[in-house]
């Protein structure tokens, strides 16, 4: 009896010993899944995307050099586009970088909106207020200020393109 009780406890060992196997093997599978993932978004978006905006740079930089003088006041709205394109190729680099490192960009929220505002009201001819309380931009995470900015991105494209606002405000607080 003692050595029927001895084997029903090793089985149940080893039956205990190859379901903690199983289920680890399918986490690290899941994780690697998950890396293969981030690795070919993060191709992508060097492959396609940051390459089509460096030959965007170029074309313009081409076109100013090879075009007619420019006319009075197309130099800042030339510098502007200059300006928000190197922008927008910092902002996908870190996003390559996060996807490959599992790291967020380093937001400063107020900056990043109150530059975001600056460009929608020389481009746009709006003008975009904001309203940022310290304390609300105080507690954020820098997941959440990333997600914030991403989301007045979108809203301040939608007010231009589908409201055709002249105002727009913009609140954070607590």
């Amino acid at each position: 009896a003692l050595a029927n009780t001895r084997l029903v406890v090793v089985l149940l060992v080893l039956i205990s010993l190859i379901v903690l196997f199983l289920v680890t093997r399918s986490y690290h599978r899941k994780q690697l899944k998950e890396i293969e993932i981030r690795n070919r978004i993060s191709r992508d978006l060097h492959d396609s995307v940051l390459q089509s905006l460096y030959a965007i740079g170029l074309s313009l930089e081409t076109s100013r050099h090879i075009s007619a003088p420019p006319r009075p006041g197309t130099d800042r709205t030339y510098a502007n586009a200059v300006d928000q394109l190197n922008h927008l190729i910092h902002e996908v680099r870190g996003m390559i970088k996060g996807l490959t490192d599992g790291s967020v960009q380093d937001v400063n929220l107020n900056e990043e909106l109150s530059k975001l505002a600056g460009s929608y009201e020389q481009i746009g001819g709006i003008t975009v207020a904001l309203g940022l309380q310290t304390a609300a931009l105080d507690v954020l995470t820098r997941e959440e200020e990333q997600e914030i900015l991403n989301i007045v991105r979108e809203a301040l494209s939608n007010c231009v393109r589908h409201a055709q606002a002249t105002h727009i405000d913009v609140t954070v607080r607590a």
